[in-house]
């Protein structure tokens, strides 16, 4: 019955796909079991049943996906334990009389291999949980009338369970390389765009004259995140921090978030690097990312970089730019890097990306925070206009700033992969990342992205052909456009035979849009790893096999295609609602679905392991 699974790992969870041969009557949906490598297997459980339980469900209930089955192909495994390999098999859940469902079989006749949710290799990326408009935040600050005020408190409080979760493993890991760094005397050179998270701020003070941090200051602005870096320079220097201000905005932004560590022998070793700002939110609202760089050279490279801004301190001559026009290349393993470091005088990062986005053969998928009237977001609309490859991406902004500006514009890809335009007030249409602010059957009201916390995506990410020969993923510190005059970023990328990774490999949108858009990319790729599915095709075209009559009669035409059971997040065009959707899905509605466009699921084996993990957390 099922021909094909797969898992994928990521530091949030272990995505899950699979697909059938053919049509499985009476099927409702699918039993998920994980196995913990010298363990039995156990059922996982799910959050939602059939439309007919809605009433009587109580907040937060899950049960056995043997009762509760996965209506469609794909899972996310968010409770997967993070320190022991698991492995996945399904077995179909089918109709037992008017009221009952059972398993096909007493266990899954085929096994993903094992693997582990904790990255290894010289090349780590890392992801927070930074999705505060999320089912299970709604449930665990309950009823309270100010939730953004109850979050803001959870987030500052060391210790704090919905704190802990938010920033994941990504805030594990940092944590704990400052803190290995502090118990070895080692020393460690930062540069930051700002700072005010609580943690970071103590680990950095117990470091004292270890720590040497170029700290920039902020938006130059006068807003509380803003004023709470220039009180937190204070803090670190009365501790004895090595501190140096980069005093550049709001005219040029500072906008480093890099980190070098060094080994017993005070050489440089190590480099943290990635789309998060060491504050509260980058650390837990956002959705970002890390990466973790084991490899002497670039991190020799890193902490030149670093002596030569920390030696300018505000100023930012001629000659740094100049020094940005040159390329480092690095060979990590079997993979290629190449960084640039910022500012440039000729723009030769984003000419370099530009030209491996026209060179794709397969597609595109990326996260973006704010694209830019010019910048990358235009060259990747241009491939979606081939029918024969595989665009999605989400953006957090618009490419201009005010709704109804007359001179606004933005291009979409809608639901049927068509590009469309929007200007002005049309571009209310579209919609933005946030919370679904009313309750519908299992969803309770989420938390808004609004005030502080209105940014929800804030990697910047852009993989190219994930399934294919020659992977890339490029990330950077700040957006995908051409910066204002000056404004300082890192921006590496990596290629299976490349990486085009530079100071951020953009976490890739930590936990959000998910393997939704990635897997179907397989599709295009051609080959045994990028075949998509006859059966699901099939499957796909035959809404009516079963019938729709009752509520359980309507999953088993489309149990392959349900919403994902997470939220989707991005700036985006509302896609259609599919025909004859069955009543008994009880998941989000369609609109609640925000991509520039989304496809069908697949499964694939990615041959670059960073490409893998950056993509699926797509």
């Amino acid at each position: 019955m099922i021909s094909t699974i797969q898992a994928f790992p990521t530091t949030d969870g272990i995505f899950v796909v699979w697909e059938v041969a053919a049509m499985i009557p009476d099927c409702l949906g699918f039993a998920l079991y994980r196995q913990q490598q010298g363990k039995s297997a156990t059922v996982v459980d799910t959050w939602v049943g059939f439309e007919d339980q809605a009433q009587g469900h109580k907040p937060g209930e899950h049960r056995p996906s043997t009762e509760w089955p996965v209506q469609k192909t794909n899972w996310t495994d968010f409770l997967a334990p993070i320190d022991a390999p698991v492995r996945y098999g399904v077995v179909p859940v089918l109709k037992d009389g008017a009221t009952k469902v059972k398993p096909a079989y007493s266990a899954p006749a085929q096994w993903t291999e094992y693997v582990s949710a904790m990255p290894s290799g010289p090349l780590k990326p890392w992801f927070n949980r930074g999705t505060i408009s999320a089912q299970w935040l709604s449930r665990a600050i309950g009823k309270d009338k100010k939730p953004a005020q109850t979050l803001e408190k959870a987030i500052s409080t060391k210790g704090n369970k919905i704190r802990d979760f938010l920033k994941g493993q990504l805030g594990a890991r940092l944590l704990a390389l400052l803190a290995d760094a502090k118990k070895s005397k080692r020393d460690v050179y930062l540069a930051l765009y700002e700072l005010n998270d609580p943690e970071l701020i103590a680990a950095l003070t117990a470091m004292k004259g270890k720590a040497h941090v170029v700290l920039g200051n902020s938006t130059g602005k006068s807003d509380a995140t803003a004023k709470d870096t220039e009180k937190n320079a204070g803090v670190l220097k009365k501790a004895g921090v090595d501190i140096v201000r980069r005093k550049i905005a709001p005219s040029r932004y500072a906008h480093n978030k890099f980190a070098v560590f060094c080994d017993g022998a005070q050489k440089p070793k190590v480099v943290w690097t990635g789309s998060t700002n060491w504050t509260r939110t980058g650390l837990c609202t956002q959705n970002n990312n890390g990466l973790e760089i084991t490899d002497d050279k670039v991190a020799a490279a890193y902490h030149d970089h670093w002596t030569a801004i920390y030696a300018d301190g505000s100023k930012s001559p001629k000659a740094l730019a100049v020094a940005g026009d040159h390329e480092w290349p690095f060979t990590i393993g079997e993979s290629k890097v190449s960084v640039w470091f910022t500012p440039t005088t000729k723009s030769g990062d984003l000419k370099e990306a530009t030209k491996m986005i026209e060179d794709t053969e397969h597609g595109a998928v990326c996260l973006m925070l704010n694209p830019g009237n010019k910048g990358l977001l235009g060259p990747i609309l241009e491939k979606a206009q081939d029918k024969k490859l595989y665009v999605r991406g989400v953006l957090n902004n618009f490419p201009a700033q005010g709704k109804d500006s007359p001179k606004d514009q933005l291009q979409l890809l809608a639901g049927d992969g068509q590009q469309q335009v929007f200007k002005g007030k049309q571009i209310a249409d579209v919609i933005r990342p946030a919370g679904i602010d009313k309750t519908a059957d299992w969803w309770e009201h989420e938390i808004k992205n609004t005030g502080k916390f209105m940014i929800a995506v804030h990697s910047k990410v852009i993989v190219l052909d994930p399934a294919g020969k020659n992977p890339v993923v490029m990330t950077r510190l700040a957006q995908f456009l051409r910066p204002r005059q000056h404004q300082e970023r890192r921006q590496p990328r990596h290629h299976q035979g490349r990486f085009a990774a530079g100071a951020d490999l953009c976490r890739a949108h930590r936990q959000h849009l998910r393997p939704v858009s990635l897997a179907g990319l397989a599709q295009h790729a051609g080959g045994p790893e990028g075949q998509g599915s006859e059966a699901q095709r099939r499957l796909a075209e035959q809404p009516h096999r079963q019938g729709l009559g009752g509520d359980r009669n309507a999953v088993l035409a489309r149990h392959h295609l349900t919403p994902a059971i997470r939220h989707d997040y991005g700036a985006a065009l509302p896609l259609p609602r599919a025909p004859h959707r069955p009543r008994s899905y009880a998941a989000r509605p369609t609109e609640a679905s925000r991509c520039f466009s989304r496809g069908s699921t697949s499964c694939f084996r990615s041959r670059s392991e960073l490409c893998q993990a950056s993509g699926l957390c797509l």
